[in-house]
């Protein structure tokens, strides 16, 4: 049948015999079950395109949020680390105080 094929394509309607339409049906039959997979495929395809589409919003989303928690938490370390620098410089303070109550306390044993 296929190397009638060509035979019967190069014939006029007026020409074609019971076996070329024949051998013409079974082409078209063929031609159209083919189209009918490609289709299927296709729309497969565009559903699995769909479906990672979705899945890429989502991990866009679940990314934007991650970079605000990381910004927040950023802005929370900094302000620990400036609340440390403080404690530190209060207890700083707070040792040169007793340190100089230390020296008067002791000047006053002194003197007294």
């Amino acid at each position: 049948m296929l190397t009638s094929l060509p035979v019967a394509f190069g014939k006029s309607a007026g020409e074609l015999g019971s076996f070329d339409r024949l051998v013409l049906q079974h082409a078209e039959d063929f031609i159209v079950a083919q189209v009918a997979l490609h289709k299927e495929s296709v729309s497969q395809s565009e559903a699995d395109v769909s479906a990672i589409q979705a899945k890429l919003e989502a991990a866009k989303e679940e990314l934007q949020h991650c970079m605000n928690v990381k910004d927040s938490l950023e802005v929370d370390v900094k302000s620990a680390e400036l609340m440390t620098e403080q404690a530190a410089a209060n207890v700083q303070a707070e040792i040169k105080t007793l340190k100089n109550l230390e020296l008067e306390t002791k000047s006053a044993d002194t003197a007294a």
